[in-house]
């Protein structure tokens, strides 16, 4: 049920290995106030530990999330006593603010937006328990409003969380679907199919560059490595990018970024970042594996180059650019484009078994896949307590469904 160690599995989608801990200048926002209660609101469940802890739930904060999700009864009085009504309704604002900016200079506002997403989920779970599901509804369906918010596509972060959010909002709902009357499971339905799309991967791929701030972009680095001897754009890099993230071969990853800004023009990356993303635009299964085919391409390409004298590989430095550029950074996006497809079918099997209640079952899964590939069925979930939608052979859900008959 943990959000926070998903999206963990991205973050070299955003950072990508480019970036310190901070390049970007940090800028007031009248959303301040309201982050700094978050925190503080986070820090202190946090650091409360329950008196009979699980390796799951240790702290308040766990017994929060797994309650939001409805993975447990919402107990009545921790809602009271955190003050849930009032918190909830202060961070409504939230839903209007775009997506914080990622990079901010002391620390990105990601936890908080979480934290967000759980005190809503959490309020609208403890409606649906005291019988008031149109409202409950209501607060579960904020969680879709904050994954469409401005800006969602400024980079490959904000585009994972965009899509955490609406993957977090299908489950809380996916309990329900053996217990709502059938009037608020099709109404529930209803609400889901007027939701408009999410951002676009595509958008996001071509901004993301521009999210490390205008000291650290490609462009940047191009003209300010141009002067420099070999050995001095060496020594360049490595003080800028102390620390790579994500990479096992730091050393191999700097040695290749400089090669890619060495044959790289400022025409050449305008054209790298439109063919590139374009290929991920409409998102399919197909148009991903077969970006993903490219992908590996490049890397046997940049394989065989780096084994040879320099430049033997390629027809042209753009040509030796766009397979580094590949090997470096898009072999990233598949991650984020495969959770992107996934979230949509997830949407789709929860319409689904909104619509049949009880009735799903093995059928209403026949022919269909996961991103990756594998097979989906019906299993016990990952705690043995609830039926859940399985992908292949793995442990996790794909989506819990609810209680086990």
């Amino acid at each position: 049920m943990r959000f926070a160690p998903t999206l963990r599995r991205f973050w070299p989608c955003l950072l990508l290995g480019w970036l310190t801990v901070a390049n970007a200048a940090d800028s007031p926002s009248k959303d301040d106030e309201l982050y700094a209660e978050i925190r503080r609101f986070d820090e202190t469940l946090s650091a409360r530990k329950l008196p009979k802890p699980t390796p799951e739930v240790m702290t308040e904060y766990d017994l929060m999330e797994e309650m939001s999700v409805g993975a447990l009864r919402v107990d009545p009085a921790f809602c009271e006593r955190i003050g849930l009504k009032a918190l909830s309704d202060r961070l409504q604002p939230i839903l209007d603010a775009p997506f914080p900016r990622m990079l901010d200079k002391e620390r990105s506002r990601l936890r908080e937006s979480i934290v967000v997403s759980r005190i809503f989920l959490l309020r609208a779970q403890l409606l649906c328990q005291q019988g008031k599901v149109a409202e409950g509804q209501a607060w579960m369906l904020k969680l879709h409003r904050m994954a469409r918010r401005a800006d969602g596509d400024q980079n490959m972060l904000t585009q994972m969380l965009a899509f955490a959010y609406e993957h977090l909002g299908l489950q809380a709902a996916a309990y329900h679907v053996e217990t709502w009357p059938e009037k608020d499971r099709l109404a529930y339905v209803s609400s889901l199919e007027q939701l408009g799309p999410l951002a676009r991967l595509d958008l996001a791929i071509r901004k993301d560059n521009a999210s490390c701030g205008p000291k650290h972009s490609v462009p940047a680095l191009m003209e300010e490595l141009k002067p420099l001897t070999p050995a001095q754009r060496k020594e360049r890099l490595q003080k800028i990018f102390k620390t790579i993230v994500g990479e096992d071969d730091e050393q191999a990853y700097l040695r290749r970024l400089q090669t890619m800004l060495e044959n790289l023009t400022q025409e050449s990356w305008e054209t790298i970042l439109d063919s590139v993303s374009a290929e991920l635009q409409p998102l399919t299964p197909e148009r991903l594996q077969a970006f993903q085919a490219r992908n590996a391409e490049a890397l046997t390409q940049v394989q065989a180059d780096e084994a040879k004298s320099a430049g033997q590989t390629f027809a042209s430095p753009a040509r030796r650019a766009e397979a580094l550029y590949r090997v470096l950074l898009a072999r990233h996006f598949t991650l984020v484009a495969r959770k992107g497809l996934d979230t949509e079918l997830t949407l789709q099997l929860l319409k689904q078994a909104l619509r049949r209640g009880a009735d799903f079952s093995e059928k209403d899964l026949a022919g269909l896949t996961d991103a990756s590939g594998n097979p989906l069925h019906l299993g016990k979930s990952e705690d043995g307590n609830h039926k859940a939608i399985k992908a292949g052979s793995s442990v996790g859900d794909f989506l819990t469904l609810g209680p086990i008959k």
